[in-house]
């Protein structure tokens, strides 16, 4: 079992905090690099054409991860090559990062 899998295996546990459970899932994240870029295969990201690619979770014999997107499925090494620059999503603010933005704009 890898590590990322110890430590999602271990975020399952309802003992924990939330915020433990939290950390647990972040510290499992995954990477992989290409053509000298890192990808944080926890993220989505977008290629060229505006779609987004997320990792199913599982890689070919060699190792890259496959990738899905709306229109199809395929290993990150042929999205890249296809449709890069690929970048990340951007993410929805979270409730206190609104607050926070809210209160400064007072």
């Amino acid at each position: 079992m890898t590590r990322a899998a110890l430590l999602r295996a271990a975020a399952t546990n309802q003992n924990l905090r939330a915020t433990d459970r939290a950390q647990l899932l972040w510290a499992a994240r995954e990477f992989t690099e290409l053509d000298g870029t890192e990808y944080d295969l926890s993220l989505t990201w977008i290629d060229v054409r505006g779609c987004p690619w997320q990792w199913t979770g599982r890689r070919t014999a060699d190792g890259v991860p496959i990738m899905r997107s709306p229109l199809a499925m395929m290993p990150l090494d042929e999205v890249y090559a296809t449709w890069a620059p690929l970048v990340p999503a951007p993410r929805r603010p979270i409730a206190a990062e609104v607050r926070a933005a809210l209160r400064g704009a007072a």
